[in-house]
């Protein structure tokens, strides 16, 4: 199962066509997530059955906006062959004057349909970031994201940061850098991508690992970590590793190897500490340099 994962993932995914500016709407006042009208179902009639409705929505850090997401499905296709749904997300100006339409797009429906979620907030509050987040089947554990788009708060430009290959991405703490994991159809790498000028470098992970995720920054942004998993669906065999690595790409140290103890990074809080979770939950300390553990109290 493990190594079909990827190919689920990079084969299932629906392909999407980026929108070079989002669509400015003018909505009625804003109601209750719990309490809007559904939105009307793609090529349905007035007579046709109700559709399932999943809304989702969320605020920036400032308050000055608010994201609100919608899908519907799965349904029918005009033929009747298909199954399809439709995704939409909005991303609302708290005062309900001005609202981009970031993403309205119908899909096929199947394993590892993606619904777009807010994904990263600038600190300037001039950008908002969104991603495609796939459902996968199976026993994927590290999925955030599958793409990288990039709106401009103030005049709805969207830009296409990482085309939707990803499976974890992460924002460096200076915001000029997303670091995301990708399957190249042999091993897994990590890329780093700049993010205003496009460039790229990669770094390839050992081949017994199949899925990577939880990349944590340190605070200065020179230096990043993850979490491998080799065999994760087989209970019996699986481990997971912490890796470093410099954010040039140009070296990296394990620092935790094939333990069954499943840690995984979680932050990164102070220089030469990082935080870990093990299967159990129970949180750990461990040094950023010499990859020692202590288990914290709870």
């Amino acid at each position: 199962m493990a190594c079909l994962l990827p190919l689920v993932l990079a084969t299932c995914m629906s392909p999407l066509t980026p929108q070079p500016t989002a669509t400015l709407t003018r909505l009625p006042t804003l109601i209750p997530t719990s309490t809007r009208t559904p939105m009307p179902t793609v090529g349905a009639t007035e007579t046709s059955t109700p559709k399932p409705v999943s809304h989702w929505s969320s605020q920036s850090p400032d308050g000055k906006w608010i994201v609100q997401g919608t899908m519907e499905g799965p349904f029918a296709d005009s033929a009747g062959g298909n199954e399809m749904y439709h995704t939409r997300l909005d991303v609302i100006r708290a005062d309900e004057t001005v609202t981009w339409t970031v993403w309205d797009q119908t899909s096929p429906y199947g394993l590892g349909y993606t619904t777009p979620r807010p994904f990263y907030w600038t600190r300037d509050g001039h950008f908002f970031y969104f991603t495609n987040e796939p459902v996968p089947d199976g026993c994927a554990i590290f999925i955030n994201g599958s793409d990288l788009y990039r709106l401009d708060l103030t005049n709805g430009h969207v830009a296409q940061i990482v085309s939707p290959s990803a499976w974890w991405l992460s924002i460096s703490p200076d915001e000029k850098k997303v670091a995301y994991i990708y399957w190249n159809g042999d091993t897994l790498e990590i890329v780093m991508h700049e993010i205003v000028s496009g460039t790229e470098r990669r770094r390839k992970m050992e081949a017994q690992y199949t899925q990577a995720g939880g990349i944590i920054w340190s605070p200065d942004g020179k230096t990043l970590m993850l979490t491998l998993a080799a065999n994760p669906c087989d209970s019996a065999n699986w481990v997971q590793s912490v890796v470093r690595l410099d954010a040039t790409m140009s070296s990296q140290a394990m620092l935790i190897r094939d333990d069954k103890r499943l840690f995984i990074t979680t932050e990164w809080p102070e220089a030469n500490q990082v935080l870990l979770k093990d299967k159990d939950g129970n949180l750990w300390s461990m040094n950023a340099t010499t990859g020692k553990l202590e288990q914290m109290q709870r």
